[in-house]
């Protein structure tokens, strides 16, 4: 027979349950803490819970855990207790300790859909992508009419690049909750990984009815737009991320940011708000020391492979001085078939696939490397691992090439860069330090692949035409650059364009948009993708190459010039605006660098009508001096190297970082 309930338990619970009821959890805290110190057996289990749920609300964690020990001596199969545990773990970013409480709690009880959906949410953010996979399936078994576990379930299968599979669970979701908003948003996500814009634009705007200021919406339909050349919205849109920016509101990925016509200040803002809320500092604090040795790279990337980048780095990797650099490649992304990467595997000193492992994996394997700097070369673009960053990858962490402007985050020690990238008046509005390269902030392979020898007839270009080319992707066209060149073309009456137009939808709006320029749109000669000796070749049978604004071509411009064709850019205010014009300054073509889109305009005019001059810069181009000021892989790496050691030397001393110019 249970003993009666003393009468000062039975104040204490009273005291307890009025205090709930008049929202004072700290009072009703403190009453069950007392009967549970003095007549534990007199708490109910699930007044228990309550109390372990306060003691973590109040960040009491050591009496928690007493409490929990408390259920295990008194043999209480309380799966809830920690489940909660896990919780708090998780709110605290300490996912390992969450994973081990969740796991813990579906021990106790199988039947514990809720800590089965949260297990997959800890195994899923530390990378654990096929354990995250079966926690939910096991969670939806129990609770198949659960619509946020559907969509969870659908975030894991969408990171594991499942997409068919990942629809088909938010399509299910939203049949039991039509109001679901994320997986509009995740749809159209995905939908524009798979480059079908106009599918993925359907659904932001279904996400957009469902919050008309959902955080990054905007932001998402300007690249669904502006890649599908719908430009009607584009100024609206952009007052609207311009708005939001300057109001502390996330409207944008920082990649949508620099499709935009903001200046270095916005852009960055925009960026440091996405990071804040995706990526947070989770470093932990302290001095690392390194064993003696060469000094250790790693550079970490989705893209080793036929990809813009690698194409640029594929030098840099081969040529460091191997007696003073042990260089990692840490490839987060495989790549079956590719030649390149394929290549890179053969060549690199250390090429690590890290793509199957976790981020405390990735993590631990760099701290046995001991890797002394740690580059990322993806920035905010696909494929990215950001969050080993934020943990800390190495003890000095660089952002290079990928992503055209500052990261954001202040765990990005520097970024290379150049005087004209960005001016010293610019500093300010990056959260990373500025390393100062010689000549021009883009490496480039000087092995890389020649021009494959292509025909005006084989490209079905007229010979007798002057033609300007543009093949950058269709996201950095807007209204204000196409309406430029449309009016070159009208004043340059034998000339055509050439731009990418492999979607057709692209190709309609194009035309369309041509045709209310009052231009014939056969005027334009939409080219698909091709190999990459072949897009060379291309660019070479072109007169002249017109590039964008506000995000200039970067790769494409280097690629132009590589193929012999001078580029006409003009000079904008962020990083993304001011690429082309660094590379032109480093071979010397400064006069091809206009500082307004009136001058642009009117230099397009005056070299399609002087073709003695354009004949003039494409000889100066070909000058192997100036070629090689911008094409020289060795003194490129050497500045590099001497950009890394300096890093590492002010991170020994006990130094924060600082910008500083390599010389």
């Amino acid at each position: 027979m249970a003993k009666p309930v003393q009468p000062f338990v039975a104040q204490l619970l009273r005291r307890a349950e009025k205090a709930l009821m008049q929202g004072d959890r700290l009072v009703a805290m403190q009453c069950w803490q007392q009967v549970h110190q003095s007549r534990p057996k007199d708490l109910t289990s699930g007044l228990r819970l309550n109390l372990l749920i306060l003691l973590l609300e109040q960040e009491q964690l050591p009496a928690a855990l007493g409490l929990l020990a408390f259920f295990s001596a008194a043999g209480e199969v309380d799966s809830q207790a920690y489940n909660a545990l896990g919780v708090y773990y998780q709110k605290k970013d300490q996912l390992q300790a969450a994973e081990a409480a969740w796991e813990e709690a579906v021990r106790r009880f199988p039947g514990n859909a809720d800590a089965w959906s949260n297990l997959a949410y800890a195994q899923n953010n530390q990378l654990k992508m096929q354990s995250a996979l079966a926690s939910m399936e096991k969670a939806l078994s129990l609770r198949p009419d659960r619509p946020d576990y559907l969509y969870n379930k659908g975030r894991v299968l969408q990171e594991l690049k499942q997409y068919d599979a990942a629809l088909g669970c938010y399509a299910q979701a939203l049949r039991l909750q039509p109001d679901f908003y994320l997986c509009y948003n995740n749809s159209a996500n995905i939908y524009y990984e798979r480059r079908e814009w106009a599918v993925a634009e359907t659904f932001v705007q279904k996400a957009k009815q469902l919050r008309p200021e959902g955080e990054y919406l905007e932001g998402a339909s300007v690249l669904n737009c502006l890649s599908l050349v719908r430009w009607s919205g584009y100024f609206s849109q952009s007052q609207a991320v311009r708005a939001a920016i300057s109001q502390g509101r996330r409207a944008a990925i920082p990649l949508a940011l620099l499709m935009l016509p903001l200046n270095v200040e916005e852009q960055n803002a925009g960026a440091a708000l996405w990071m804040d809320d995706q990526y947070p500092d989770r470093r932990t604090p302290g001095q690392r020391l390194r064993r003696p040795g060469r000094w250790r790279v790693a550079y970490v990337s989705s893209d080793f492979c036929h990809h813009a980048v690698s194409i640029l780095m594929r030098g840099l990797f081969a040529r460091h001085d191997r007696l003073a650099f042990e260089v990692f490649l840490y490839s987060t992304m495989q790549r079956p078939g590719d030649i390149l990467h394929q290549q890179f595997q053969a060549e690199a000193e250390h090429f690590i696939d890290v793509s199957g492992l976790d981020d405390a994996a990735v993590l631990a394997l760099a701290l046995e490397h001991d890797i002394d700097i740690a580059v990322d070369l993806n920035g905010h673009t696909q494929g990215a691992r950001t969050r080993l960053f934020s943990r800390g990858l190495a003890p000095v962490q660089v952002h290079y090439l990928g992503f055209p402007g500052g990261m954001g985050a202040a765990y990005y020690d520097y970024v290379l860069a150049d005087p004209i990238i960005v001016p010293p008046e610019h500093q300010a509005s990056y959260r990373e330090k500025i390393v100062y390269l010689p000549g021009c902030f883009q490496v480039n392979d000087d092995q890389r692949e020649l021009p494959a020898s292509m025909t005006r007839a084989q490209l079905g270009w007229p010979e007798d035409a002057f033609i300007f080319a543009c093949h950058n992707n269709t996201s950095k066209l807007n209204p204000v650059m196409f309406n430029g060149w449309m009016a070159i073309l009208r004043a340059c009456p034998e000339a055509m364009l050439t731009l990418l137009g492999e979607v057709p939808e692209v190709v309609v709006n194009l035309r369309q948009a041509a045709t209310d320029c009052g231009v014939d749109p056969q005027r334009l000669l939409l080219a698909g993708r091709l190999t990459y000796s072949a897009h060379l070749g291309r660019l070479a049978a072109a007169d002249l190459v017109l590039d964008t604004l506000p995000f200039n071509g970067g790769t494409s411009t280097s690629d132009a010039l590589w193929a012999g064709v001078p580029v006409l850019t003009c000079t904008g205010d962020t990083f993304a605006g001011r690429m082309s014009t660094s590379l032109l300054h480093r071979v010397g073509l400064t006069e091809l660098i206009c500082s307004s889109l009136e001058q642009y305009a009117a230099m397009a005019v005056a070299l399609y009508s002087n073709r003695e001059l354009l004949g003039v810069l494409r000889r100066r181009l070909a000058v192997p001096e100036r070629r090689h000021c911008l094409f020289a892989t060795d003194p490129a790496t050497r500045a590099i190297e001497r950009a890394y050691v300096r890093m590492q030397q002010r991170y020994a001393a006990g130094l924060s970082p600082e910008s500083f110019s390599v010389d």
